[in-house]
């Protein structure tokens, strides 16, 4: 049984600006939980909260950590996978309305448990495992020599790349063109960010139709995206949903009523590891595509991912769960992705990650909650 839960606030600075519709990253904040029994094992998970896509903020995710503390006081904690699910059902009063802290917790049970029988985390989720996971690279929407970079990161074995808009279709456009016609062999995502209008984005897509693009990722906002999809119906391109499907409930609404459709799951949003497995072996089975997201987090979040995507064999997208290595410092030692695939480590136990030691951990109490 876990005797103590503790949690530690970072602020990590990315090397650049990262440009997005919404907002532009200059620094990710995000807790850190770890979870300890009395023989030292332990576990460790993260929760960076993206309150843009429906999780909690920060400052709720930290208030929820303290109103944990009667609870985790009378609820045993589980020493093997079957058990997490009826665990984190006992928390729903806390967790239910904050997915990323209920990813965090459930990533650093998981991690203990791994680290307890000794086997890494895709292992307790499936024994049948896909070993070599595609990573995807993402292109600026400023950066004025994006050829050049993609033949860069083609060089280290990268194949698949995505794109976020600018304000500036035309010169996307444009950019796509040269890409597509330059690199035929290499697979490229549109991102919108749900940042078109109804209208924009209908003409947008029948233009870019003409184009080999993989998907475009959430042309409109969620509430002009059923009428979207009807409306370019009989349009040959393929759109992936990202904003869309941020929650449980909306991913299986999809499912049902317009299975022609990709998804791009985040596990942060959806509240964790077991929960989005479960969602992405749904929509395997309606014929769907699903890829992976992080939420711009570190090296402990990606390594979460990195597990569940192998323990879907059948599942060989390339996902976009290494956004960790635009970090200035992560919080782990390795990155993991070599020649644009991430390798799984059948001999590591948990998450198989090293803690950076060049990071600062001050483990608070569960009942300290001040920054």
């Amino acid at each position: 049984m876990i005797t103590r839960l503790q949690w530690q606030p970072i602020v990590l600075r990315f090397q650049h600006r990262v440009d997005a519709i919404r907002s532009a990253w200059i620094e990710r904040n995000i807790v850190l939980l770890r979870v300890s029994d009395n023989n030292g094992t332990f576990g460790i998970g993260e929760a960076a909260p993206l309150p843009d896509w429906g999780t909690e903020t920060l400052a709720e995710t930290v208030k929820g950590v303290n109103d944990l503390q009667p609870f985790i006081k009378e609820i045993p904690f589980p020493d093997e996978l079957e058990s997490v699910p009826e665990f984190m059902s006992a928390l729903d009063t806390v967790l239910d309305f904050r997915p990323a802290l209920r990813f965090a917790l459930e990533s650093a049970v998981l991690d203990r448990i791994g680290n307890f029988l000794k086997l890494p985390v895709g292992m307790l989720l499936n024994s049948e495992l896909n070993t070599i996971i595609p990573v995807t690279q993402l292109l600026s929407n400023t950066d004025q020599n994006v050829l050049e970079t993609v033949d860069s990161y083609r060089h280290l074995g990268y194949r698949t790349f995505k794109l976020k808009t600018s304000t500036d279709f035309l010169s996307d456009y444009k950019k796509l063109t040269e890409l597509i016609k330059s690199f035929p062999d290499t697979q490229f995502r549109f991102d919108i960010n749900g940042s078109w209008t109804l209208e924009d984005a209908i003409d947008r897509t029948i233009r870019l139709a003409d184009l080999r693009i993989e998907y475009i990722e959430q042309p409109v906002a969620d509430y002009d995206i059923e009428l979207f999809l009807n409306r370019i119906r009989d349009v040959p391109v393929s759109i992936a949903l990202d904003e869309s499907v941020s929650s449980e409930t909306q991913c299986r609404k999809w499912i049902t009523i317009h299975p022609n459709v990709s998804f791009v799951l985040k596990p942060m949003t959806l509240g964790g590891i077991l929960r989005s497995r479960d969602l992405a072996l749904l929509a395997e089975q309606n014929e769907i595509k699903a890829v992976f997201s992080s939420s711009m987090d570190s090296g402990i979040a990606a390594a979460a991912y990195f597990h569940l995507a192998a323990s879907l064999p059948n599942n060989h997208f390339a996902h976009g769960i290494s956004t960790n290595r635009l970090l200035e410092s992560d919080t782990i030692a390795d990155h993991h992705v070599q020649r644009g695939v991430i390798v799984f480590d059948p001999i590591s136990n948990g998450m198989g990650f090293q803690m950076k030691s060049s990071i600062d951990f001050s483990w608070k109490r569960i009942n300290d909650v001040s920054a």
